[in-house]
């Protein structure tokens, strides 16, 4: 992550070798009522999320926060932010994002209004932008099903990472898996219904009968 104040860098959280405060910023002043111009670029490693996002206690994120000697440190609101001059309507507030698929910032796949830099990704994350992650997915995938398989990780934990014909074809995957069904408790049951009742097709029902075969009160399937 690094942060640039009026073309200023004053912040860097490249690793680097030398002791140094990579999460905090020089001093930056600000006046009340007055406009900085201010940029913030975010780079996610996608080998590391590859090798990590379906472990536990991994995150990947980034959050822009601020103080002083009058406040405590805090995420900065959505409200402190206005986009450059001709981008979104009237009086929107908010950083206009930019979303590339390479490092060199190239290749622009995205441009939204974001609310404010609170971002973070973790297994069972819902990611605003999907799309970003299906290389990813592909290559959790196998994976994924043996951690479920194995009973490390619960089956609703990627489900929003994925899209809709991902979603049905890890239903349709999890209706065929005695051993898990047995496993899952109604409040995993139900975190994964959230994400999966509109699908075409209603498979989520034929799972809820598979899995209501293994409940002492089927009703709860009902």
């Amino acid at each position: 992550m690094k942060i640039w104040v009026e073309s200023k860098l004053v912040l860097d959280s490249t690793p680097s070798p030398e002791p140094t405060n990579r999460f905090r910023s020089q001093p930056v002043s600000l006046t009340a009522g007055k406009k900085t111009e201010i940029r913030v670029e975010i780079a996610l490693d996608p080998e590391q999320l590859v090798k990590n996002i379906d472990q536990r206690d991994v995150q990947f994120g980034a959050g822009l926060l601020w103080e002083s000697p009058k406040l405590a440190s805090q995420l900065v609101p959505a409200s402190s932010f206005s986009p450059p001059e001709g981008y979104g309507q009237a009086g929107a507030t908010g950083l206009k994002g930019e979303y590339f698929e390479d490092p060199k910032l190239e290749k622009l796949v995205d441009t939204r209004l974001d609310p404010a830099i609170d971002m973070f990704w973790t297994r069972g994350a819902v990611v605003s932008h999907p799309d970003r992650f299906q290389i990813v997915l592909a290559e959790v995938w196998p994976r994924s099903q043996n951690e479920v398989l194995a009973g490390r990780l619960p089956p609703d934990e990627l489900v929003p990472l994925m899209r809709l014909p991902q979603r049905r074809e890890w239903v349709i995957w999890l209706a065929g898996q005695e051993d898990v069904l047995k496993r899952i408790d109604e409040r995993t049951m139900a975190r994964l219904v959230s994400h999966i009742y509109f699908l075409p097709g209603k498979e989520h029902l034929a799972l809820l009968k598979a899995w209501g075969g293994y409940l002492d009160s089927p009703v709860l399937a009902e």
